[in-house]
């Protein structure tokens, strides 16, 4: 099987932000991160 890459979600709402990631066969998605939505938002995200 061949290997699809990775794939980045990103769960935006009002108050924060879930980031999650998946395998790298796209089956499941593993949760990273959860950020608060503020005007610093895009300079935490690395």
């Amino acid at each position: 099987m061949q290997n699809k890459g990775r794939i980045l979600a990103i769960d935006y709402g009002e108050k924060r932000v879930g980031l999650a990631l998946s395998d790298a066969d796209q089956i499941i998605a593993f949760p990273r991160q959860t950020l608060s939505n503020d005007e610093s938002l895009f300079v935490r995200i690395k």
